[in-house]
């Protein structure tokens, strides 16, 4: 196995690792354990655990940019599929997705880097599917809030699963229609139909 070869094979199964458990459950001894290599073959390609994390949270994070709507469906489905995919990668990706959300190791700085770069995809994603180029300032804070607010609830569903799954794409759709209404009444330049 080539160097390139045997980091990314360490990145995909700490992707299963830490989709299974949250950050703070395991010692750098625990991974090499579970991965049968030993600690100084991930202090090779990885400086620590927090490294290794970060690596695995950019991998991660790849496959999310991966799940686009088909840009040839009305802004509304697209939406819903892109909302459907999310919560699809979410559930596959459950403990990893809640620790990097609820805080935790979510506060490094490095993590939150890679975190802001998806918001804003996801950001310029609507907008694009929107046909919006210029966003005012407002419409883009409103977007900002309501992807919060989408990561806020569904850290909550993954926890509790009180609310069936159609009622939260639901929810989440009634809520970036409510967002753009009020970013309306505030900014009334902004053209959102």
């Amino acid at each position: 196995m080539t160097v390139d070869e045997r980091r990314e094979e360490l990145i995909r199964f700490g992707r299963e690792l830490f989709s299974q458990h949250a950050y703070d459950a395991l010692s750098i001894d625990d991974i090499a354990a579970a991965a049968s290599v030993s600690k100084g073959l991930l202090y090779h390609y990885f400086e620590n655990k927090r490294d290794y994390y970060v690596a695995v949270v950019r991998a991660v994070t790849a496959e999310m940019r991966e799940v686009l709507p088909d840009p040839s469906l009305p802004p509304d489905q697209q939406l819903r599929q892109g909302i459907e995919g999310y919560l699809d990668f979410a559930e596959n990706h459950a403990h990893a997705f809640r620790s990097v959300l609820d805080g935790g190791v979510g506060a490094d700085a490095d993590v939150r880097q890679v975190v802001e770069e998806i918001r804003t995809l996801y950001i310029e994603r609507i907008l694009g599917a929107l046909s919006i180029d210029s966003p005012s300032p407002v419409l883009r804070l409103a977007l900002r809030g309501w992807i919060g607010f989408g990561e806020a609830a569904t850290v909550q569903w993954l926890a509790e699963r009180e609310v069936a799954r159609g009622d939260l794409v639901r929810m989440l759709i009634e809520m970036l229609n409510a967002v753009f209404e009020s970013a309306r009444r505030i900014d009334p330049a902004i053209d959102v139909r």
